[in-house]
């Protein structure tokens, strides 16, 4: 069965699914559905928190969403918790609830958008699905928590030590921001090539930042944690399409890391996130 029958099964048995968690279904995951309905809830639960949280001139917003309108910050963390109906540019033009997928082993059809990286999650881009990888149970941590918050170079200027976790939280943070960037709702859509290095993330200016999904799972990471340390006088890059592509197709993954991080994708527990991509 490829991915095109695939979607279609899962699309014709949406009212089918007893694992819903508001406007989202789980579907496919056995008995790992509950698990999932428990970290979504947790992870919109927070993302709302965050909504009314949010700072626009605090040093984790600078950081991480640099002259990212604040407004529009709210209106993407507000679909993700209300989880809005998606409406994709295509191929499968439809309006459709938000659906998580799990891909549980090499054979399933979903598999192959996981990618021989490791990935917590992906997305199958122009759907309303998202796929949940194995490395999300076996690796991931629920929640970040301050022992994760990054340290700093001596100078100040980008950040280094231990490394804001790898998590559940930041994994569904990531890939639900992705989903509704993707929407003919979302504006300006994802960046064809993405930021995914947290160093690189900080780099990026204001408006491939608002493109960049990972810039608001960090920012979201590292408002969970309370982290407080953050660089200081970092050189924005000019506007780009940059960075490690986390936008997967109905193709297998040839994205390209930098030197390393393959081999830590298969050796530790989670990624050095300064100079390999989040997920």
């Amino acid at each position: 069965m490829d991915t095109s029958i695939y979607i279609a099964s899962l699309q014709f048995h949406e009212n089918c699914v007893r694992n819903p968690s508001g406007n989202y279904l789980i579907e496919d995951c056995g008995i790992q559905a509950n698990l999932i309905v428990k970290a979504l809830e947790g992870t919109k639960t927070f993302i709302n928190q965050a909504i009314y949280t949010l700072d626009p001139d605090s040093p984790v917003y600078t950081t991480f969403l640099n002259g990212v309108d604040p407004v529009a910050t709210k209106k993407l963390f507000t679909r993700i918790v209300s989880g809005q109906n998606y409406t994709g540019p295509g191929p499968y033009l439809d309006t459709r609830r938000p659906t998580l997928v799990c891909a549980k082993n090499p054979n399933d059809v979903v598999h192959k958008h996981c990618g021989t990286l490791g990935l917590g999650g992906t997305g199958i881009t122009g759907t309303q699905f998202v796929v949940l990888c194995p490395r999300f149970w076996t690796v991931l941590n629920p929640w970040p928590i301050p022992r994760d918050c990054n340290t700093l170079s001596a100078g100040g200027t980008q950040f280094t030590g231990p490394n804001l976790a790898f998590t559940q939280y930041a994994t569904l943070a990531m890939l639900l921001a992705q989903l509704y960037m993707d929407t003919t709702q979302g504006g300006g859509g994802v960046l064809a090539r993405q930021a995914g290095a947290t160093n690189e993330v900080i780099k990026l200016s204001g408006s491939d930042a608002a493109r960049n999904p990972t810039s608001y799972a960090l920012y979201l990471g590292n408002v969970k944690a309370g982290c407080t340390a953050f660089p200081q006088h970092v050189v924005r890059a000019p506007t780009m399409d940059y960075g490690h592509e986390l936008l997967e197709t109905d193709e297998p993954s040839g994205r390209t890391l930098s030197p390393g991080c393959a081999d830590q994708a298969h050796t530790v527990d989670y990624f050095d996130d300064l100079n390999c991509p989040l997920l």
